[in-house]
């Protein structure tokens, strides 16, 4: 079998390697799926997506759009999985939370712009895409919101046939 491929790997294993490389660049919370409560309390809801000694909603979530998958050999299958990066941002005209927002999100484009091997055969394809940058009410609160997008890209090796 070739070192350089991987048996089997589910989308945690990569998400989880996306969120700790999230985390070296920002500073406010960052979820590596999607986070849901009842309406019911919303201040409850709200406080998952506040850092720690914040008051503020500072908040990444890392989710997968589609998945697909081509065969290089009978034997090798190369993966390709859209990676969709939210952040959410608490609106503070006061503060200027818009330049706030912006040097963030450049951040982390910088940093993904191009590609980045993660563990094993697992590579982020740069450069990262905006493809949304709008305003939301997100937990009550008016906010900052964008997406970026981009390709994870691994190798899978089929060492049985049905």
């Amino acid at each position: 079998m070739p070192t350089n491929v991987v048996l089997n790997l589910r989308w945690r294993d990569i998400r989880d390697q996306i969120v700790a490389e999230l985390e070296d660049v920002v500073s406010g919370r960052v979820h590596g799926f999607l986070r849901f409560d009842n309406h019911s309390n919303e201040e409850r809801f709200r406080k998952k997506f506040i850092p720690s000694g914040s008051s503020k909603i500072n908040a990444w979530t890392v989710t997968r759009a589609e998945q697909s998958r081509e065969y290089l050999t009978n034997r090798e299958i190369e993966s390709f999985t859209a990676v969709v990066l939210d952040f959410w941002y608490q609106l503070d005209d006061e503060a200027a939370s818009q330049d706030t927002f912006d040097d963030i999100v450049d951040d982390v484009i910088f940093h993904f712009q191009e590609p980045i091997r993660l563990s094993g055969e697992v590579e982020l394809q740069g450069p990262i895409q905006l493809t949304i940058s709008d305003h939301r009410y997100f937990a009550g609160k008016l906010v900052h919101h964008c997406e970026l997008q981009t390709v994870a890209r691994h190798r899978v090796f089929q060492n049985t046939f049905r």
